[in-house]
Parts: C-alpha cells; structure tokens; sequence
C-alpha cells in the first residue's frame, strides 16, 4: 500500500501499529487523510479512528479491512479511488 501511493506521488507516513500510529498522528497530525487497517495490532483501525476523532473531528480517516469497503488485495487504481473523499 505505501509503494502503490508513493509511485502515484503521495506522501506517505507509516507506522507498524495503531498506538504508534495515534502518537505520531498526536506529533505530527493532522494529515491529508489517515489510512489504517481495522485489524491494526494493538489499538485498532476503529479505535484509532476514534482516537483521532477526539483531538481532530475534521481529521479524513479510511479502514481498509479485508470485508468488500475496500477488499485486499487491490490494485493501485482501487486504493487512489478509495482514498478519494468528496
């Protein structure tokens, strides 16, 4: 997923869990849009977008899970359409 976003000219920060995820998003946030597995270890993609939500409402976060929201494995094309947001 990072390769896939950074070939298509994203920036892309990454962190191998969600508790490492919300405290770099604490540090660092708030990004364009957050992009999170819902089985993330330790704090989960909901939690972690719940997270997220209490410091920052506005914050655009996306799951990605293995149920068809946006089924793994995709194709490049599939995750830019998904991280769209109107």
């Amino acid at each position: 997923m990072v390769t896939m976003l950074e070939r298509s000219g994203h920036l892309v920060v990454a962190e191998t869990n969600g508790n490492k995820a919300f405290r770099r998003y604490r540090k660092e946030g708030p990004f364009d849009l957050v992009l999170t597995d819902l089985q993330h270890k330790g704090m989960n993609g909901v939690e972690l977008m719940q997270s997220i939500h209490k410091k920052n409402r506005r914050q655009h976060v996306r799951l990605v899970t293995g149920w068809p929201i946006l089924q793994k494995p995709f194709t490049q094309k599939q995750l830019l359409d998904f991280i769209k947001f109107p």
